[in-house]
């Protein structure tokens, strides 16, 4: 259109304008990885967070629950903050 080629309508108009939305599917994507891997662990799982916690509840150890639940907020927070400093990184131009 107006005579810009393919290859830079799709760098300096879509994927800019798409960059939001990839993101916030990271975003989501992200937790939901995250919840399934911890419940996976929690199911059936010979280490992890998850056998962690099964192992402190089965055993009355409060304080082990207690530190792996923390820990696996911690994680999850951890993986949000990230994305975030991508997608500023990467939507700075929109920034006004």
């Amino acid at each position: 259109m107006l005579g810009v080629g393919s290859f830079k309508t799709i760098t300096e108009v879509l994927f800019p304008a798409a960059v939001p939305s990839i993101i916030a599917g990271l975003r989501i994507g992200a937790g939901l990885g995250w919840m399934s891997l911890v419940g996976a662990e929690l199911i059936a799982s010979s280490s992890g967070m998850g056998y962690l916690i099964v192992k402190g509840q089965s055993a009355i150890a409060t304080d082990i629950v207690m530190a792996g639940m923390l820990a696996i907020g911690f994680v999850g927070v951890l993986i949000d903050v990230a994305l975030r400093k991508i997608e500023s990184k990467l939507l700075r131009h929109r920034q006004t």
